[in-house]
């Protein structure tokens, strides 16, 4: 009687142990999914890796997006890049549509009232404000409402631009009031750097890309080509490290853990299970030619 009552307990043990085991491998399975689907991206030899790690620094980002919309930059392409940048903001939100013609003699400035990045036009007195989160950058406190707060006085601030790596983050409005959520979100073009998707608009695919094709400048078409194999190199490299951080958010939940490492001595003593999997299965079917 004892005998059973203990075989009946460990075969609770081993029953429970077995169905966590099904519960993480469903678990982490779309995890596993997202991760199998990324693709892997070599940057090649490019000239922004090789030159210093500044790549990975916000202002590099801003920099290098600032001079091309400039249209008084070097790149004697005119206020094109700039252009191209307004048909990307009026493809992530319809509720304003920004003309170009506002912006015929628009100046860029950077860092200006500490603003990463800004579009002023001195004639039609709309403004656009760029605020560079590529490389994740947490939010200031009241950010975006006290860069609004500056300009709107004297300018129409047609759109916040809000840059990401990502489509994962998004700004903090936690400390907004309820009147700057409603006057800012009308404006405020939430744009990632890449999305494999194509699902929404995107700086690679509708603004660096179409650029590219517009280009006459062969520098230009270099410069742009080069950068957006970075954006697309980072992006890659984010989601990588994302799923990961999932998976370990899940492996320290409970005792998946435990289930995890119970699962990876299975696995390694698989091979050995294998030789008597083998054995049984001919044994079963000589048994079955000598039945006959």
């Amino acid at each position: 009687m004892r005998e059973y009552i203990l075989i009946q307990n460990w075969k609770q043990i081993t029953d429970k142990h077995i169905k966590r085991i099904g519960q993480l491998i469903v678990d982490m399975l779309d995890l596993h999914r997202e991760y199998v689907k990324i693709e892997k991206i070599d940057i090649g030899f490019n000239i922004f890796t090789l030159c210093s790690d500044k790549y990975y620094r916000e202002n590099f980002h801003s920099d290098i997006i600032k001079a091309f919309l400039d249209p008084t930059q070097k790149h004697n392409e005119g206020n094109k890049y700039l252009h191209i940048f307004i048909d990307l903001l009026n493809g992530v939100n319809n509720q304003n549509h920004i003309k170009k013609s506002d912006f015929e003699n628009a100046s860029l400035e950077r860092e200006k009232q500490h603003i990463d990045i800004r579009a002023i036009d001195e004639v039609s007195k709309k403004a656009i404000i760029i605020e560079n989160k590529i490389n994740n950058a947490v939010d200031q406190h009241r950010q975006l409402p006290k860069y609004y707060d500056k300009l709107k006085g004297d300018y129409d601030v047609v759109a916040i631009v809000y840059l990401t790596l990502n489509n994962s983050k998004r700004p903090d409005k936690s400390d907004w009031t309820d009147e700057e959520k409603e006057s800012i979100e009308k404006i405020l073009k939430l744009i990632p750097a890449w999305s494999a998707d194509n699902s929404k608009p995107n700086l690679l695919d509708n603004w660096v890309s179409k650029s590219m094709i517009n280009s006459e400048n062969a520098d230009s078409l270099l410069l742009l080509k080069q950068y957006g194999k970075l954006l697309k190199f980072l992006n890659t490299n984010s989601m990588d490290t994302t799923i990961l951080k999932k998976f370990h958010e899940q492996l320290m939940e409970g005792d998946n853990y435990e289930t995890a490492i119970s699962i990876r001595s299975m696995l390694n003593d698989l091979p050995k299970y294998l030789p008597i999997r083998i054995k049984e299965e001919y044994e079963t079917k000589i048994s079955n030619v000598f039945e006959e």
